[in-house]
C-alpha cells in the first residue's frame, strides 16, 4: 500500500506541514560547466544545442581531506564518448574546526579510527596547509561542489542532503542519469554507457539502482564497529529496514528530485544510507541490483571480465587492470 507521503507527491496534493528537516543550503562553489544555469533564450526556447546537455552525472561523494583520492579519480576515467555525455563532480564541504578525531556521539564518544578518521588526524595537524591545498584544487579545477558545512563522517547525512538538493535543483533542466559513489568505489564507464544507450524515454525515468542490504543490525556502543553505533534515542529499533550500501547508487532525475524532497520530511540520521534508505520506503522506491553490481566486502573472481564489472571498489577494478 502507497505512504500517505508518496499519495501526497504522486498526486499534487499540497503539503500542510512545514518540512522536519530544513538546513540552510549554501554553496561556496559549484561546477560552472555541470547542469549550469539556463541563458534567457535556452529558458525562453528551451535546450536546443545538446552537445551542452549532460546525460550522465557522476557524483562522487568525497571527504574534503581526499585530495589525493580526487587526483586519482580525475586521472582514471577517459569520459570522451561521442554520443553519451558525461560529467564528474565532487561533493565535499570544509575542513573540520576541532582537529581531532573523537566525536561526542548521543551518550558516547567515538574515536574514528578509520580511513576518514586517519585522514582527518593527519590533516589537522596542518590546518594552513589544508586550507591552501584546497583552495588550490579549487582554482584548478571546475568540478567541486563546495558546500557550506563541517566535512565529517557524521555530517555524511548533510552532505547528502546538499548533493540530492543541488541535483534537483540545479539539473532540473536537464535531467541527466545520475550515479551517486564513494571516492573509493567506481563505476565502469563503458558499461554505463551501453546501458545508457539502451534507455527508453519510459525506462529511463524510472531508474533505481544500488546494492541492497536487506539485514542490517543496529549497531550499539561498545561495539568493534562503533563508528556506526547509534543509541536508542536515535534508533529504537533493533534491525535497519531495507537499504542501499551508500557506496554507489544509479538514479534517473525523476527520482533524484523526489527524494530530494523526501528528505526535507526524514528525521535525520547519521547513517546516511539507512537515511536514504527511509526515504526511499516513503517514495515506495524497490530496491533493485543491477547484474555486475559487487559489494565492497566482495572480491571479483578472477573469472569475471571488466566488462561484466559494474559498479565494484576501486582495488577491483584495478586488480582486473580494467579502462575505465
Amino acid at each position: 500500500m502507497a505512504s500517505p507521503f508518496y499519495r501526497s507527491l504522486t498526486c499534487c496534493i499540497y503539503f500542510t506541514l512545514p518540512p522536519i528537516y530544513n538546513p540552510q543550503v549554501r554553496f561556496l562553489r559549484v561546477p560552472s560547466k555541470v547542469c549550469s544555469p539556463l541563458t534567457p533564450a535556452q529558458a525562453k526556447f528551451g535546450l536546443t544545442d545538446y552537445s551542452s546537455r549532460p546525460n550522465v552525472v557522476i557524483i562522487y561523494k568525497s571527504g574534503v581531506y581526499n585530495f589525493e583520492e580526487r587526483s586519482h579519480l580525475r586521472k582514471l576515467y577517459h569520459l570522451a564518448y561521442t554520443d553519451v555525455k558525461i560529467h564528474l563532480i565532487f561533493s565535499i564541504g570544509l575542513p573540520r574546526s576541532v582537529l581531532d578525531n573523537v566525536f561526542q556521539r548521543d551518550g558516547f564518544n567515538v574515536t574514528l579510527a578509520n580511513r576518514a578518521g586517519n585522514k582527518l588526524v593527519e590533516y589537522s595537524r596542518m590546518p594552513q596547509r589544508t586550507n591552501r591545498l584546497l583552495s588550490k584544487e579549487m582554482e584548478e579545477y571546475d568540478d567541486l561542489l563546495v558546500g557550506d558545512y563541517e566535512d565529517s563522517y557524521y555530517n555524511l547525512t548533510l552532505k547528502l542532503f546538499h548533493t540530492f538538493q543541488w541535483a534537483a535543483r540545479f539539473c532540473r533542466p536537464y535531467k541527466p542519469t545520475f550515479v551517486f559513489l564513494g571516492d573509493d568505489h567506481a563505476v565502469n564507464t563503458n558499461k554505463l554507457v551501453n546501458f545508457v544507450r539502451d534507455l527508453t524515454p519510459k525506462s529511463g525515468e524510472n531508474l533505481n539502482y544500488g546494492f541492497e542490504m536487506m539485514l542490517n543490525p543496529v549497531v550499539r556502543f561498545p561495539s568493534k564497529h562503533e563508528r556506526w553505533a547509534l543509541s536508542k534515542r536515535e534508533a529504537l529499533w533493533p534491525m535497519h529496514m531495507p537499504h542501499y550500501s551508500g557506496v554507489y547508487s544509479l538514479w534517473s532525475y525523476r527520482h533524484v528530485h523526489d527524494i530530494a524532497l523526501g528528505m526535507h520530511f526524514t528525521k535525520p540520521m547519521v547513517t546516511d544510507d539507512v537515511w536514504s534508505g527511509i526515504v526511499q520506503h516513503k517514495l515506495n522506491l524497490k530496491f533493485t541490483r543491477l547484474k555486475g553490481m559487487f559489494s565492497h566486502y566482495m572480491t571479483v573472481p578472477k573469472s569475471v571480465s571488466c566488462s561484466e564489472i559494474f559498479f565494484a571498489h576501486l582495488k577491483e577494478f584495478e586488480r582486473h587492470q580494467c579502462v575505465l
